[in-house]
């Protein structure tokens, strides 16, 4: 391959004798001049770190000067989404004719124009599970840590967020650097502080994570196929407002006992460290509305401390076009999740469910699990015990109607099995339902009416309406 600048090229269209109404296509080409790069310039760049740009260039001086490769490079630049405009182009320099058969040199040079990267965001957000709740955000999507002045500029990113609602509060915090050493290592920081309030419990998580990822490449094309990494993190969980005074009936017991009482004196405040192997790969053409590519995800964990037990599970979502004129959409998914203790039985949160507008539409929240009834009332209080594995399916084909608004079709199936890799479907539920899409940018909602059709053998709480903000499962 050639590497030649000032290359024009322009077509001719030459009406033909034969047929009146066609005509043929002659492309002229005016072949242009080797040139190899002396140097890449930056400009533009008020804040943004020179390393930052040049990092995503992929030609350096020496190399012969390929358009591919300069227009894949411009595009990588667009993508950071810190730019307005980024643009091209090669400059002459004193000396760099072409000379005793060596190819002429020239400067590359890139031209930026920067763009606010930031924001700070007000609102109220609302979920049938999450009730509706506050939310404040700062984010800043070219964030430099190392400089406290401006705090912009390193190509990192930075988000501060607070939600507090009746039954969700989350306070957080995170940076990451994407090039970390100057390689390709993606490493995230996040802080934070999680509460949720259950009908018969409360559970509060503190911690701080890390997590280091890279570009996993495969032979004979060395291509990037997804991102593997590692992650530990120290979370410290507390039970609240638990409800004491019930008795209830656990099937592998003889007697009743006040087992939420148990789980808090023995789970209420303990620390966990969990450590995580992942792989995941997006192929996603866009990130809110996607119309086709996949999203893969797959984990091993092993946590220490108070609660010791292991975890392994995958989710996996594709995407078609299927009518492509009318942008017919059908998405399909599913994921499966198993664990078991090192050392005795699981604390109830960290226990696995289904049910609600994220895993199976038509029945209440966590409703699809393993489940212990109080001794006074044996079929009326009950609660959620959860499983140590669960699965779940679902398939979506949305259309749509107006500009921004799409109606779909949806089927959701799934269950709950008490030990570790088990399949038994006592806890099998399968539900139905119609829904309407608000492609509203950064604020999607989804409103879903669904029953199930296939029930546990145990009496389930339906919920015929439910609704969301965001449409990842």
């Amino acid at each position: 391959e050639k590497a030649l600048a000032d290359t024009h090229v322009t077509v001719r269209r030459i009406p033909t004798e034969e047929y009146g109404d066609t005509v043929d296509l002659v492309f002229v080409v005016e072949e242009g001049v080797p040139v190899v790069i002396r140097r890449v310039l930056v400009r533009g760049n008020d804040y943004t770190k020179d390393k930052v740009i040049r990092r995503e260039i992929g030609l350096s001086p020496g190399d012969p000067m390929l358009a591919n490769l300069a227009e894949r490079s411009k595009h990588r630049l667009e993508n950071l989404r810190y730019f307005k405009r980024v643009q091209y182009s090669l400059e002459k320099v004193e000396e760099g004719e072409a000379k005793d058969g060596k190819p002429e040199e020239r400067d590359l040079v890139f031209e930026v124009e920067e763009q606010t990267t930031g924001g700070f965001m007000v609102g109220l957000g609302a979920g049938t599970e999450s009730s509706v709740f506050g939310q404040v955000e700062i984010h800043e999507n070219n964030f430099d840590l190392f400089n406290p002045w401006r705090f912009r500029g390193g190509g990192q990113k930075g988000r501060i967020l607070v939600q507090a609602g009746p039954r969700v509060q989350t306070y957080e915090a995170s940076v990451t650097e994407p090039w970390l050493f100057d390689r390709q290592l993606e490493l995230t920081v996040t802080g934070y502080r999680r509460l949720r309030w259950f009908d018969d419990y409360d559970v509060i998580r503190s911690g701080i994570e890390a997590s280091l990822s890279c570009p996993v490449k495969f032979w004979p094309t060395w291509r990037p196929f997804g991102r593997a990494g590692v992650s530990i993190a120290a979370e410290y969980v507390e039970m609240d407002d638990v409800e004491k005074d019930w008795l209830y009936e656990h099937p592998h017991d003889d007697e009743p006992r006040r087992l939420l009482r148990e789980q808090e004196d023995k789970y209420g405040d303990s620390w966990e460290i969990p450590l995580v192997i992942f792989w995941r790969n997006d192929t996603r053409d866009e990130f809110l509305f996607p119309k086709k590519g996949y999203l893969f995800n797959i984990h091993g964990d092993i946590v220490g401390g108070d609660n010791e037990y292991w975890r392994t599970g995958f989710r996996y979502r594709h995407y078609w076009t299927a009518v492509k004129k009318w942008s017919h959409v059908l998405q399909w998914g599913l994921r499966a999740e198993t664990l078991d203790s090192f050392n005795g039985d699981l604390p109830i949160y960290d226990k696995l469910f289904l049910g609600g507008s994220r895993s199976i539409r038509g029945v209440d929240f966590r409703e699809i699990a393993p489940r212990v009834y109080s001794r006074e009332n044996k079929h009326g209080h009950y609660v959620p015990w959860g499983g140590k594995t669960s699965w779940c399916a679902t398939m979506e084909y949305s259309v749509p109607i107006v500009k921004m608004v799409r109606v779909a079709a949806f089927t959701d199936l799934g269950s709950v099995g008490e030990d570790e890799f088990d399949l038994d479907t006592d806890w099998f539920c399968w539900s139905v339902g119609l829904g309407l899409r608000l492609d509203l940018p950064q604020f999607p909602i989804r409103l879903d009416f669904a029953t199930p059709v296939v029930d546990p053998d145990e009496d389930v709480d339906e919920r015929v309406f439910s609704f969301t903000i965001g449409y990842d499962f």
